[in-house]
This record gives structure tokens, C-alpha cells and sequence, in this order.
């Protein structure tokens, strides 16, 4: 009795460990995808630019959890550049993988006077080279005036074999005549497709798929925007009103950062389209977020339902 009951204990105590061991290993699992879900990845950004010079000078970078993933992309010399930090380490850099592929000029020096001996010492007695070479080309010149002949004589055969009859301008006006009749049975099919595309999307149920997958997409854009945007802009078009409306849309669109944006429309003497400014900005993601409206506009019912529609 006291042996059942010693490896009883035994079984439990073993049991525990195992659950235990479980419990940690699925609150780590729970803790690092918490962490990838919530934890916001944070962005900033900051340039300048001008119309009358192609450069651009700017400088993007990306930061999660403490910086314990951290990636920067800058412009040098019009070429982007980057580096990939993990809790400070270097794991990529634009830099390095350039110096590498530099060879130094000591192995370059060594290599040319290494091949320069090598043809010194195979060169053979030149009287010798220059009489096999003379004869090499007199044979050479005789086999391609042979050649020419044949291939002027082969050319003349052929055209002759494959010169144009009455059956073969026949042929082509009959493909001529049956492409015609393709190209209007597609465009019956395009109409007939077009008016089952219409009947589809007009129903009550398409209109309100449509409103729930704009509301997402609303929401999405909302997130990502930046949370902090200062920007100065100068710009103009030739046309005053295509300016005016851009104008508009601008300040409806940046309302929401009051002070930190200044737009200065230019409606006069404008002779080709510009820009001139510099912006900085800063702003958060958080992939849970994302991830919820993702799923949720692709389990609208009436979504896939046009999905299969449209392979259908």
C-alpha cells in the first residue's frame, strides 16, 4: 500500500511539473503574441523637397517594443540606404554590403601581373605566328565566298517556293473575317456580363456590404494616419481652379492637425505644375488592429459572394 501510494505521488508530482511546464509555455506563446498584436509599431519621418531639383532628402524609421526591433532608410547620392537593429545589434547594413562587394586594389595589382606573366611566358616566335596566321585567312576567304554563294543561291529558291498564291491571300481574308466575328461575340459578352455585374451590385444587400467594407477601410486609414504631422507646402498648377479644388480637399482632409500644417496655393503666374516644402511626422500601428478590420471585411458574406461571382 505504501508502494501504490509512493508512485501515486510520484505520478502527480510528475503530472504537476508537466502541467506547469504547459501553463508557462502557453502564457509565453499568449505574451509574444499579445505583444506582436498590441504593442504599437512606431513610425516617424522627416524630409524636405523641391520641384526644381530631383533629389530628396529624407529619412524614415521604424521601432517596436522599446526598440528592441528598430529599422532607419535614409537617401545618399539619390540611392536609399538602411540598417536593421535587434536589441542594438546590427543584423543588416546597406554600408557593409557595399564594402564587400569592393574588391581592395592590392588583390587587383597582383592579379593583372600575375596574368602579364603568365602571357609572357606562353608567347611563341612571331615569324612563326604571322605564317599561320596568313594561311589561316586565305583558307578562311575562299570558304565564306562559298558559303555567300550557297546562301544567295538558297534564298533564290526560296523565294521562288514561297512567293504568294490566290489560296493563300484567301486564307487571310477568311482569319481577317473570323477575328472580326471573335471581337464582336466578346463584345456582346462584355455586355451581357456588364448588365449581370449591375443587377448584382444593386441589390439591398450589395449596398450595405459595401457601406460595412467602406467603413472598415475608413477605419483602417484612420489608424494608420499619422498621429503628429507638421508640413509646410507651396504649390500651384497652371489651371487656378484645379488648384483651388486640391486646395480645398487639402485643408478638409488636415483639418484635424490645426497649426502644424501652413499650405500656401500659388494661383497666379504658375507656368508648370510644382512643390516645394519639408514635413515631419510621427505616428503608431498596431497589427491587432489591422488584423480585426482585415478579417472583418473578409467575412462579409455579400463579399464572398461576389468573390465567387466574379470567378464563377
Amino acid at each position: 500500500m505504501t508502494i501504490l501510494m509512493a508512485v501515486l505521488s510520484c505520478v502527480f508530482t510528475i503530472l504537476k511539473i508537466a502541467v506547469i511546464i504547459l501553463l508557462i509555455a502557453l502564457g509565453i506563446i499568449l505574451l509574444i503574441l499579445g505583444s506582436v498584436l498590441l504593442v504599437p509599431v512606431r513610425y516617424r519621418a522627416m524630409g524636405s523637397f523641391d520641384s526644381l531639383s530631383p533629389d530628396f532628402n529624407g529619412e524614415f524609421k521604424i521601432t517596436w517594443f522599446l526598440h528592441l526591433l528598430s529599422v532607419k532608410i535614409w537617401f545618399r547620392d539619390k540611392k536609399p540606404c538602411y540598417w536593421c537593429k535587434i536589441l542594438g545589434i546590427k543584423i543588416a547594413d546597406s554600408d557593409k554590403i557595399k564594402d564587400k562587394g569592393k574588391k581592395p586594389l592590392k588583390e587587383k595589382t597582383s592579379h593583372r601581373r600575375s596574368k602579364e606573366k603568365n602571357d609572357n611566358a606562353i608567347k611563341p616566335d612571331t615569324g612563326e605566328v604571322l605564317e599561320d596566321i596568313d594561311s589561316e585567312l586565305s583558307k578562311n576567304q575562299n570558304t565564306n565566298k562559298a558559303l555567300e554563294k550557297k546562301d544567295e543561291d538558297f534564298n533564290k529558291e526560296s523565294y521562288v517556293k514561297e512567293k504568294p498564291t490566290d489560296k493563300k491571300v484567301f486564307k487571310k481574308i477568311n482569319n481577317i473575317k473570323f477575328k472580326f466575328i471573335k471581337i464582336c461575340d466578346t463584345i456582346k459578352n462584355v455586355n451581357g456580363i456588364k448588365e449581370k455585374y449591375i443587377q448584382f451590385l444593386t441589390t439591398e444587400e450589395s449596398r450595405q456590404a459595401i457601406r460595412d467594407i467602406k467603413a472598415g477601410i475608413f477605419k483602417i486609414i484612420c489608424h494608420i494616419k499619422p498621429t503628429r504631422l507638421k508640413l509646410y507646402l507651396k504649390f500651384g498648377f497652371p489651371d487656378p481652379a484645379l488648384t483651388g479644388q486640391i486646395y480645398g480637399f487639402m485643408c478638409v482632409f488636415l483639418a484635424r492637425y490645426g497649426n502644424t500644417i501652413y499650405i500656401e496655393p500659388q494661383f497666379s503666374d504658375v507656368n508648370r505644375i510644382f512643390a516645394d516644402g519639408n514635413f515631419k511626422l510621427k505616428g503608431r500601428i498596431r497589427l491587432g488592429v489591422l488584423l480585426f478590420y482585415g478579417i472583418k471585411i473578409y467575412a462579409n458574406k455579400r463579399l464572398k459572394e461576389f468573390i465567387a461571382f466574379v470567378k464563377g
